[in-house]
């Protein structure tokens, strides 16, 4: 639902009781892919998805809102209390991931937005102590705007 930008159904799944920092084991192939090779239920739980297709993300739906700048569904996981320090297997939080995909200028306006609410979420969570900590430099429009990224390949 969060990397559909649903947030009426993210509410209603965590209302009955979908954990909302759950990770998610569907990257690529989803659960149900192919049910008659699943079990009774038609689905696989998290770890047997991840051992049978070797999932390697490990993101959270606040993860993939923020990778696909969904402010609605970044607005509702936040309301909902998702964490925003929580990190994927690569160590990366929902904020880097959203800083990250923020550089490209034609997206960035959304990617902007999502970044409020994940900064008002961080200084929540943090209880406003300590929270400059666990912002990247990346998340600063100063900061970005002294980077100079490269317009071509050649200069990569």
């Amino acid at each position: 639902a969060a990397a559909m930008n649903m947030p009426n159904t993210i509410r209603a799944l965590v209302s009955v009781g979908a954990d909302v920092e759950g990770i998610d084991a569907t990257a690529n192939r989803g659960r149900y892919v192919y049910e008659r090779e699943y079990n009774s239920d038609g689905v696989l739980s998290d770890a047997e998805s991840r051992e049978r297709y070797n999932l390697q993300y490990n993101m959270t739906a606040l993860h993939w809102a923020c990778y696909y700048g969904h402010v609605e569904a970044t607005k509702m996981l936040c309301q909902l209390g998702a964490s925003v320090l929580f990190a994927d297997i690569r160590n990366r939080t929902a904020i880097e991931v959203c800083a990250y995909r923020r550089l490209d200028e034609a997206t960035r306006p959304r990617y902007s937005i999502c970044l409020d609410s994940l900064k008002q979420r961080l200084i929540e969570e943090t209880g406003g102590e300590g929270w400059e900590k666990h912002w990247p430099q990346l998340c600063n429009d100063t900061y970005l705007a002294g980077v100079q990224f490269p317009q071509n390949e050649e200069d990569l």
